[in-house]
């Protein structure tokens, strides 16, 4: 059993180890920030992207639904995957964390209810939802004994103490808010407060806090896809902290995902605005004064009913049908095998954000 005596933050690094990867992280999320500041309607393009962040996040817990089953699931279809509403709460938490920050720093009770909202209804509901732990949790392989674990996280009776200042080293004042959120995200697995849920809530502090520091217009800075892709070294590097207080590799990983995972969301963003662009000039030749706020809904919401239109654009029936009929003649929309309350896919959109 390995039991670790948590450092408590600011913690000292060499920053000479990860000047590069510093340096190629900031001129990345620099390049998105700016993309962000020049789009038109940036909200239309990050939509998509937060429930793409939400079904990676999830699926590194071991969930099996997709992005496109997250949409139909939104729809009223019925999807394979009871773990499906694990990932729509993913997204409300993440939506409302976003939404907080208009009024409020990050704070514990923040996080306490971004915590309440990822766990309601799901596995794990009835593990003290939006409360920190009272009971002492350890991570190891399934079934095992807490005497095997791989990690025993610090003492119920330590974890407000340890989260306390990790608030205040969240809303102070550091050298560089990259190194600084490489260290909230650690700090805070470590810590562990929660029965469960802590590796999607600590994913989830990693854009709002970039957004509440200032680095980029959006809080659209996603790195799940990073972590799920080098799923082991995310662990593992992790586990060095607990075990051997190495900090530096930790940071040299996660500046390189803050690179790789910038210059990802900008690729992806340029798609999804060639796409919208493409599909905007046809439209001009149908002169229809709703047919570019059909465009911008279902870029929002790229599976939908009817009468998800006729609800969010406030027009009756014949006028969404009218719409629908020019948006399949451009060949954008596929229908489900649904013969009432068919569902239309928008597949060109959810391609792009898919890959």
């Amino acid at each position: 059993m390995n039991r670790f005596e948590l450092t408590r933050l600011p913690v000292k690094v060499d920053y000479s180890s990860f000047i590069s990867q510093l340096s190629q992280a900031n001129y990345s999320l620099g390049k998105l920030d700016a993309m962000f500041k020049f789009v038109a309607n940036p909200n239309l393009l990050v939509t998509p992207l937060i429930v793409k962040e939400a079904a990676l996040s999830s699926r590194i817990e071991g969930t099996q639904s997709s992005i496109t089953d997250v949409y139909l699931y939104q729809a009223g279809e019925i999807t394979k995957f009871e773990d499906v509403k694990e990932i729509v709460n993913y997204r409300k938490a993440l939506e409302f964390a976003q939404a907080s920050l208009k009024t409020k720093p990050i704070s514990l009770n923040v996080i306490r209810q971004i915590h309440s909202i990822l766990m309601k209804d799901v596995r794990g509901y009835d593990k003290a939802r939006g409360e920190f732990r009272h009971i002492q949790n350890w991570i190891g392989v399934p079934g095992t004994p807490i005497e095997r674990a791989q990690y025993v996280p610090p003492e119920p009776i330590k974890v407000l103490g340890y989260m306390e200042n990790l608030e205040q080293f969240i809303n102070s004042e550091y050298t560089d808010c990259l190194i600084q959120v490489a260290l909230v995200h650690a700090q805070f697995e470590c810590i562990h407060p929660f029965i469960d849920g802590n590796g999607r809530i600590g994913r989830i502090l990693i854009p709002i806090f970039l957004f509440s520091k200032g680095m980029i217009a959006k809080p659209a800075l996603y790195i799940s896809e990073f972590f799920e892709k080098n799923r082991q070294t995310y662990y593992q590097l992790l586990n060095d902290i607990t075990k051997e207080n190495n900090y530096v590799n930790w940071i040299k990983f996660f500046l390189e995902g803050v690179a790789w995972q910038s210059a990802k969301t900008q690729s992806t963003i340029d798609k999804m605005l060639g796409l919208y662009n493409e599909i905007k000039e046809k439209l001009y030749s149908y002169k229809s004064p709703y047919s570019f706020k059909m465009l911008d809904f279902i870029f929002s919401q790229p599976v939908f009913t009817s009468k998800d239109v006729i609800t969010k654009l406030d027009l009756n029936k014949v006028t969404v049908s009218r719409l629908i009929r020019i948006f399949d003649k451009l060949e954008l929309l596929e229908e489900t095998e649904r013969k009432r309350n068919k569902i239309y896919i928008f597949r060109k959109l959810l391609a792009i954000i898919q890959k």
